[in-house]
This record gives structure tokens, C-alpha cells and sequence, in this order.
């Protein structure tokens, strides 16, 4: 009799189990929109010097509900205010400090919807990036489903702005980083060669990150002497300049050191820098230090799942030493959730085959019989409340938070 149920406890105990490490029975993604609702303005990629993109979505599908509201999404950074599939209605960005970073107009009778998407967060490549920048692009509220993606090229040169830090010291301007510089003396800034995404001088505001935050104007690539202040000796400090103050868009960066004193016979470099200057660094790639005949997930070496985690933009994912952590949100919760689930089906597991083992050498002690069974059923309905807590986080995480990656 305690054979079969240790045997009984085991079995079940696997089959709960591998129900919860299959993610594909316990967790449904968001899911892809109708076929021919992504109309145009996907899988395309949009040039850098681009001023604005546009999307048009068929809401035609007997799929979408007219009479409930819906926004659009771009990644995490883009979203539209809500609105109805009624003709002739506008809608812009739901953020109040860049309303026009979004327009959508809804026509053809309800039945379409022209995106157009505008500002850097929604159409233009991420600041250094080699390859092309991916957007996704969802639909949310009434119906919560992936239209697709589209790209942005590549800038063409890394540094959009050159910073060039100096002092005066004897009747001259010794620039960094091969002027010596210290903390006795004050320190300037200037922004020059500052361009544009299609490499036209810039004209603007900009916000320089040194010792304190400061706004800084700029008139055909290239601002006045800006006073940075005094900085402590025998220190390294970056400045880093952005085109706005949410420091979500940097342009350029520069790193320098000063000295314990500098005197008039000290290094002074009197030329400032340029662009020629700048040498891009070759990028650091991690996939390139693992070793060719290191095993991998699913057949392929560890080498290859490493490359296909980063994707073709080399931002796609994070190789880690317990394997690929995606960087898009929705992934990235997804993953999470089978590793918790993963991990606590485990622990249930060797909870219910330890109760089977106490139950099948317990020799008919009642005390011990009544202590495997309380464990037996605490594994079993550990392990139930592990698969109907997707159910309840998919409800909550979703309907309520409006979490991406919990389905809909």
C-alpha cells in the first residue's frame, strides 16, 4: 500500500510539474493581431534623418470591438491617448510634455487609423547603436494584441557633438585630455561640431551632466564658452551632453582627469578637440569570448544561442551564465514568471517525493503516516496554487496594472 502511493504521489507529482514548466499551457502571451490589420508602415526601415513615420491600421476585422476605447503603443516609449473607432476622430501622445509625439486619426469610417509618429523616442535609432533600432508596435485596450515592427537606421557616426574642456593658464587655453588641469583654476566648456540625425548643424538647447545639470544653447553646431566651475583635484568626471532633460538621448560624452596642481609649465594642449579626434572603440562582444565547442540549449552550441540572444541589433537580449534574458519588457516578464514558476514546481516536487518517502517507510507509525500525508497534501496544493496563480497574475497583472507580458 505505501508503495503505490509513493509511486501514485510521484507520478502525479511529475505530471503537475511539467504542466508548470511548459509555459505554453499555463501562460498565453499577448497574442499577434489579425492577419492584414498591420496595413503599411511595417517591416520597413525608416532612414535616420527622417522627420516623422507612418503607420496605417485596419480595424476592419470583425475582431475589434467599435463600441470600447483603444491606444496605440510603440516599445515603452510612444503611446497614444485613448480613443474610438469613430471617423474623423484625433488623438496625440498620452504624454503632456510631447503631445505631438503621436498623432492617431481614425477614418474610413471607423474602419482605419493613420499613426503618425514623430520625435526621437518613436523614429530615431538608439544613440550609438550600429545596426538598425526595432519599435514595436501594439494595440491595447478593447483588443491587446502585437501589430508588428518597424526600424530605424542606424546613425552614421557614434558622437553627435564634440566636448572640449579646457582651462586658462598664462595667457592660454589648455584643452583636455592632454592639458594638465587641477581644481585651483576654473573650468570651461564648449560644444562644437553639434549636428543633427541627418548630420545638419543643430541649433538648440542643450543639457550638459558635468559637475551639475545646465542648460547650454547652441547656434549652427557649436555653443558659447560655458563655465563648468571648479572640480576637485585628483579626480575623473564625465560630461555628458542630451537633448533633453530626461537624459534618455545623449549625444556625446567625454571623460577627463584633473591633477594635484597645475602651473603655467605645466602640459598645455592649446588645440581643441574635433570629431577626427574621436576614435570609436570597438564594441566589446561577448558572444566572441565563448568557446566554439561549448554545448548549447536546443542542440546548438553555446556560442550560437548567445548570437541569436542579442538578435541582428545586438540589443535584443542579455547573455547571462543561466542563459538569455530578453531586454523587451514583455519578454523579459514572461521569463520571469516561468523561472518562479519553474523554481516552485521544483521545491513541490522534492516536497511531495520527500512525503511519498516519509509515507513508504513510515511502518504504519500513525505519527509518522499523519506527518507524510500533511506534507503530500501541503506539495499538492502548493502545486495547485502554482498553476491557478497564472490564471490569478494574469488578472491582476493585465486587467488591473496593465502589465506588458501578461496577456489579454
Amino acid at each position: 500500500m505505501q508503495v503505490k502511493y509513493f509511486i501514485a504521489s510521484t507520478l502525479l507529482s511529475i505530471v503537475l510539474t511539467s504542466m508548470v514548466l511548459n509555459p505554453n499551457k499555463v501562460y498565453a502571451g499577448r497574442p499577434a493581431c489579425p492577419s492584414g490589420s498591420a496595413a503599411s508602415g511595417f517591416d520597413v526601415i525608416v532612414p535616420a534623418s527622417a522627420s516623422q513615420h507612418q503607420l496605417v491600421i485596419d480595424f476592419s476585422d470583425s475582431h475589434f470591438d467599435k463600441s470600447k476605447e483603444y491606444f496605440i503603443e510603440v516599445g515603452r516609449n510612444a503611446q497614444s491617448e485613448k480613443f474610438h473607432l469613430k471617423e474623423g476622430e484625433v488623438v496625440y501622445s498620452s504624454n503632456p510634455f510631447n503631445k505631438k509625439d503621436v498623432r492617431v486619426e481614425v477614418v474610413d469610417g471607423g474602419t482605419k487609423a493613420i499613426v503618425t509618429l514623430y520625435g526621437e523616442k518613436a523614429i530615431k535609432p538608439w544613440p550609438g547603436s550600429k545596426k538598425p533600432t526595432p519599435h514595436y508596435v501594439t494595440i491595447q485596450g478593447g483588443v491587446n494584441c502585437d501589430l508588428g515592427v518597424y526600424f530605424t537606421e542606424a546613425a552614421s557616426r557614434k558622437d553627435r557633438c564634440v566636448i572640449n574642456v579646457y582651462q586658462e593658464r598664462g595667457g592660454k587655453q589648455c584643452f583636455a585630455p592632454k592639458s594638465c588641469l587641477d581644481g585651483a583654476h576654473k573650468t570651461f566648456l564648449t560644444l562644437t561640431q553639434v549636428t543633427n540625425y541627418d548630420g545638419s548643424p543643430y541649433t538648440g538647447k542643450l543639457f550638459v551632466n558635468g559637475n551639475s545639470m545646465a542648460d547650454v544653447s547652441v547656434s549652427n553646431g557649436s555653443s558659447k564658452p560655458f563655465q563648468l566651475g571648479r572640480f576637485k583635484d585628483s579626480s575623473t568626471y564625465t560630461i555628458k551632453v542630451f537633448q533633453d532633460r530626461t537624459g534618455t538621448t545623449m549625444l556625446c560624452s567625454f571623460e577627463f582627469k584633473t591633477q594635484s596642481a597645475c602651473t603655467d609649465d605645466s602640459a598645455c594642449q592649446e588645440s581643441p578637440r574635433t570629431k577626427n579626434d574621436i576614435q570609436e572603440s570597438e564594441p566589446y562582444k561577448i558572444c566572441d569570448q565563448i568557446p566554439d565547442d561549448v554545448p548549447g540549449p536546443n542542440n546548438t552550441s553555446a556560442k550560437q544561442a548567445c548570437i541569436n540572444c542579442l538578435g541582428p541589433n545586438g540589443s535584443d537580449g542579455i547573455w547571462t551564465a543561466v542563459g538569455c534574458i530578453k531586454s523587451d519588457p514583455t519578454k523579459l516578464i514572461q521569463a520571469l514568471i516561468r523561472l518562479g514558476l519553474g523554481a516552485a514546481g521544483g521545491v513541490a516536487l522534492l516536497s511531495l517525493l520527500a512525503g511519498g518517502f516519509m509515507f513508504s517507510v513510515s511502518e504504519g507509525d500513525p505519527k509518522r503516516v499523519g506527518q507524510a500525508k500533511e506534507m503530500i497534501v501541503a506539495s499538492l496544493s502548493g502545486l495547485l496554487f502554482i498553476i491557478f496563480s497564472v490564471t490569478l497574475l494574469q488578472f491582476v497583472g493585465w486587467n488591473i496594472l496593465k502589465i506588458p507580458g501578461f496577456g489579454g
